[in-house]
């Protein structure tokens, strides 16, 4: 299986290097590394380019294992002796527009500095906004005492429900049934994740909040329980009702729901930095609104929140404020006194610092960059009046030719892009694709007929469409690595993980799209019979057999995949002819045992019936 899995990955890579030296075409490299659990240091190298059906797509091109230090010289020199023993040196070097990292310093900084001497091009540098997204939601979580204790409150909850203890996860179960809600899980709050996986760990505690306080009840006064396990459910039980606490909790989801959206349209739209500038500062304005509108979570604990009147016992509505000013009911669950003294918080100001420092560590790392003009090419941009066609966007067009230094003559880029742009306005379909993604938009017009491109206008429009707002997808080559390498195949070596990754991840849906005559030429060439008895014996027998020919054809003997088929039938058809005389005589065999135990019903001999003899003569012979 292995030689099998190797075949196919050297005939997918071989397909997508041939491919790029035969039509090179605009690409950006997307590299990141992690370590397995045997220990070995890997860098996952991705190509972000046109694929076969003319649309872009992120390949797989090499997963590198770094044998030395992972300083960003030996990777850039690791990354280019690939290159050039894959002959695709010239197409790093000419078509190369971007290089996506998440922010290593290695990479970052000195990798970058040598790939930008290598190629022709002035690179644009990403850094992954994902990766960014998370730095700023912790830095402005960590600015804020409370905050940090509300986290680790939500990880002391996960401890305590999923320790192993099955009669606490037993409770929990059954109260989830008893009110009716689909099973689910608590989670913690890790740093460096994704900003979603810190959103989906506090929605649980306010939308299943009375499941939570019901099993923290039953635990709390159950003396079957220890009394150490009583007393943490009773002061996770407290804390549950803490009118400030639960608040808090609400207006951060607010908060961190709007960064995770903006993860989750980085992947809708297309992987393409086209609208990252406009989705910026559609967040940056969400947030700022949550100073004085509450966003879906808070709304949703104050549309079942109700303050208890001392006097009259009647229910009545709840705003912001009331949190620490009366006593409040939530889901018919009655919280604590609120109590500014105890936890030396006011709700109010806290909300409109975490705002604020939000907001500040967005702008200090999404600082203003010219790839904020690629939103020029945002469709919805783009004007529909004749009039402000003819000077649309000249200015960005200027910007970009110059600070990317893609060498263009100016006027006439100029001249070919208002052209370009009035030619989509006025093409028929121009209404029905407007609201599409940029990346569809795009790429309908590049091949869609009556639309004026030129080769210029053609470069720019796919330098900006190969350029990726992010480096997510390493992650996803390292969570296959995870799971294809864990602790019981650790000793898997990363050329094997490599070929199983590039099977999954640049693999053909369509199995007749795979280059069969190469994947079987290289399994025959790699790949020696179980029958061979050359191969048995010592150690050392099968290793000398590795250089020679395993009785089987080979590239060096054979250029034509049907002749290296033929070869292979004729040393395999003595053995096919056996096994069928094999298959005739055991049935006869068969039929004859049927015959002789019909003969010799109840009755005891030692005689045979000749025909049988002779089938098991015939049968030893074989």
């Amino acid at each position: 299986m292995g030689v099998i899995s190797k075949s196919i990955s050297t005939s997918l890579h071989n397909d997508f290097v041939n491919r790029l030296r035969q039509r090179p075409r605009e690409l950006s490299i997307i590299l990141d590394g992690s370590t397995d659990c045997a220990g070995y240091s890997t860098i996952a190298v991705l190509f972000q380019t046109y694929g076969t059906d003319n649309q872009i797509s992120v390949f797989l091109y090499r997963v590198m294992e770094v044998k030395t230090s992972e300083s960003g010289e030996n990777i850039f020199n690791m990354f280019i002796s690939y290159v050039e023993e894959d002959g695709i040196d010239d197409v790093i070097r000419e078509q190369t527009v971007a290089l996506a990292t998440d922010g290593a310093s290695n990479v970052k900084n000195r990798f970058r500095e040598l790939l930008n001497e290598y190629t022709d091009n002035e690179l644009v540098a990403v850094w992954c906004h994902c990766h960014r997204l998370e730095i700023v939601a912790t830095r402005a979580y960590k600015k804020f005492d409370y905050l940090v204790f509300v986290d680790k409150f939500i990880n002391r909850l996960c401890t305590f429900m999923t320790k192993k203890s099955g009669k606490r996860n037993l409770v929990f179960r059954e109260v989830i049934e008893e009110f009716g809600f689909n099973r689910f899980e608590l989670k913690r709050i890790r740093t460096m994740r994704w900003v979603s996986h810190r959103y989906r760990a506090i929605v649980p505690i306010i939308t299943r909040y009375e499941v939570l306080v019901e099993t923290f009840t039953r635990i709390s006064v159950d003396t079957s329980y220890r009394a150490h396990v009583r007393e943490e459910a009773r002061y996770l039980l407290e804390k549950l009702k803490d009118p400030t606490m639960l608040s808090t909790i609400c207006f951060t989801a607010d908060a961190v729901d709007e960064l995770a959206k903006y993860s989750g349209l980085l992947q809708k739209k297309g992987n393409t930095l086209i609208g990252t500038f406009s989705l910026r500062q559609d967040m940056r304005s969400f947030l700022s609104s949550l100073l004085h509108t509450p966003g879906k979570n808070m709304q949703y604990l104050l549309n079942n929140s109700a303050i208890v009147s001392d006097q009259s016992e009647e229910l009545e509505d709840v705003n912001f404020d009331d949190f620490q000013e009366h006593k409040i009911h939530f889901k018919n669950i009655e919280l604590n006194e609120p109590d500014c003294n105890v936890t030396n918080v006011c709700i109010k100001n806290l909300t409109g610092n975490y705002i604020s420092a939000l907001i500040n560590e967005l702008d200090a790392y999404f600082p203003p960059s010219v790839v904020d003009l690629y939103d020029i090419f945002l469709p919805t941009n783009i004007p529909v009046i004749h009039d402000e066609i003819a000077d649309y966007a000249s200015e960005e067009i200027q910007e970009l030719n110059a600070r990317l230094r893609w060498g263009f003559n100016i006027s006439e880029l100029l001249h070919q892009w208002h052209n370009l742009i009035e030619s989509i306005v006025y093409h028929h379909n121009f209404d029905e694709k407007i609201s599409c993604t940029p990346e569809i938009f795009w790429n309908y017009f590049l091949n869609a007929n009556g639309v004026l491109w030129t080769t210029n206008i053609r470069s720019v429009v796919n330098r900006v469409l190969t350029t990726p707002p992010t480096s997510s997808s390493p992650e996803s080559i390292f969570s296959m690595y995870s799971f294809i390498k864990d602790r019981k195949r650790y000793r898997l070596l990363p050329d094997s993980v490599e070929s199983l990754i590039r099977i999954r991840y640049n693999g053909y849906k369509d199995i007749k799209l795979y280059n069969t005559a190469s994947i079987v030429r290289d399994f025959l060439s790699a790949h020696s019979r179980s029958d061979d008895i050359s191969r048995r014996g010592s150690n050392t027998a099968a290793s000398e057999l590795q250089p020679r020919t395993l009785n089987c054809a080979t590239n060096d003997d054979i250029d034509d995949t049907d002749e290296a088929l033929e070869a292979f039938d004729e040393q395999f058809s003595m053995y096919e002819n056996d096994l069928l005389d094999d298959d005739v005589n055991n049935q006869e065999i068969e039929n004859g045992n049927d015959d002789s135990s019909m003969e010799s019903t109840n009755t005891d001999t030692d005689e045979s019936s000749p025909e049988l003899f002779s089938e098991d003569e015939s049968s030893e012979e074989i």
